[in-house]
C-alpha cells in the first residue's frame, strides 16, 4: 500500500487493513496392501514418496516421512495440482481426492483443487503398492494390482 500518510494530528483509525488468512493442502502417500484403492486400517503410510503442489503457488517437492503424510501450507486462496512421485520399490495403485475435490487426471496426479482462504484441504491420499506385490505371470496378467494399474501393465509398451 502507498498513498497513506501518517502525521501528528492526522486520526489512523478510519484505516482499514484486512488480511486473507491463508489455505493448507494435506494427505497422504500410503501402502495399499490390499490393491482395492482405499486406505484400510493397518496399511502404513509411505516414507520418501516425493509430493509437489503446483498451481497459484508452487511448492515442493516435500519428501514424506515414516507416516507417509505431507502438507502445503501458507496458500493463497485459489486453484492447485498435486503431484506425486513413488518411492523406490512402489508403483502407483489409486488416488483419491480429499475434503476440496479436484479432479483425478493422470496417474500420481490431482488436479483443480480449489481451496477457499482459511480452508485446511485434506484426506488427499496417493495409494501405492509395493512393485514385488504386483508379478507379472506369463500371460502378461497381473496378480494383485488395483484396476487401474492392470489395465496400464496390460497395455503394449
Amino acid at each position: 500500500m502507498t498513498g497513506i500518510v501518517v502525521g501528528d494530528p492526522d486520526p489512523t483509525d478510519s484505516y482499514s487493513f484486512g488480511e486473507v488468512p491463508l489455505a493448507a493442502i494435506a494427505g497422504v502417500v500410503y501402502d495399499d496392501l490390499d490393491g482395492d484403492g482405499t486406505r484400510d486400517p493397518g496399511e502404513p503410510g509411505i516414507a520418501g514418496a516425493q509430493v509437489s503442489l503446483s498451481g497459484d503457488a508452487t511448492q515442493g517437492p516435500q519428501t514424506t516421512g515414516a507416516d507417509g503424510v505431507f502438507r502445503f501450507d501458507g496458500l493463497e486462496p485459489g486453484e492447485y495440482v498435486l503431484t506425486q512421485s513413488e518411492a523406490t520399490g512402489f508403483i502407483d495403485a489409486r488416488e483419491t481426492l480429499g475434503s476440496a475435490g479436484g479432479t483425478l487426471v493422470a496417474p500420481n496426479r490431482i488436479e483443480s483443487i480449489v481451496v477457499a482462504a482459511g480452508e485446511l484441504a485434506d484426506g488427499y491420499l496417493f495409494g501405492d503398492v509395493r512393485a514385488a506385490s504386483s508379478p507379472v505371470s506369463s500371460s502378461s496378467t497381473p496378480t494383485t494390482t488395483a484396476p487401474r494399474m492392470r489395465a496400464r501393465l496390460e497395455s503394449p509398451a
